[in-house]
Formats: C-alpha cells, sequence, structure tokens
C-alpha cells in the first residue's frame, strides 16, 4: 500500500497564485511604509517633543567628576551629548578635578 503525501505537492497554478500572493502583499507592505514614513522636520520635531515630554514629568539633576577634561575632543563630546539630550548644566574646571553639572529630563 501507498501513501501520497498530497499536501506537500503544489500544482503549477497553485505555486504561481503562492508567488502573486506574496508579491501582491509585500508590494502593498512597503507601499503603507512608505506612505507613513516622517520626512526630516516631522522626526526632528517629534524628538523635541519627546525630550519636552520628559522634562514634563519632572527633572533630574547629576553632579560628575571627572579628572581630566584636558583634551578639547572629551569637551566637544560633553557639550554635544547635553546638547542633544536637551540638559542644561555647568563645568567647573580646575586643576586637578573638573566638575560637571546637569539637570534635565
Amino acid at each position: 500500500m501507498f501513501v501520497i503525501k498530497w499536501h506537500n505537492v503544489l500544482s503549477k497554478f497553485d505555486s504561481f497564485k503562492k508567488k502573486y500572493i506574496f508579491d501582491f502583499n509585500s508590494r502593498t507592505h512597503e507601499e503603507t511604509n512608505a506612505a507613513r514614513k516622517l520626512t526630516a522636520e516631522q522626526r526632528r520635531d517629534k524628538k523635541v517633543k519627546r525630550a519636552m515630554e520628559d522634562t514634563a514629568n519632572g527633572v533630574h539633576a547629576a553632579v560628575y567628576r571627572v579628572r581630566h577634561l584636558d583634551d578639547p575632543a572629551k569637551r566637544f563630546k560633553v557639550e554635544t551629548n547635553c546638547k542633544q539630550l536637551q540638559m542644561t548644566g555647568c563645568v567647573v574646571l580646575c586643576k586637578d578635578v573638573n566638575i560637571i553639572v546637569v539637570e534635565g529630563g
């Protein structure tokens, strides 16, 4: 007695239909994603809005002690991170120890 497994065998029409449906679904998926994509200005506004919502919950302050802040690259990194995270504060530069005080959401 032979057992034939028909559920694994696809006819030419079935394989064409399956490929056509897959292509159609993937194409519509790509089109809807492209329609929903935000412009550069909308993405920027969304980031600013999210940062402002963070500060609505409360403002946190932090104090950091850094031994060496002589390197301009490190100062630039600190300044850039503060700007990106919408933080404010100050840096106290001393000979032995440097202190960074920041506040933000």
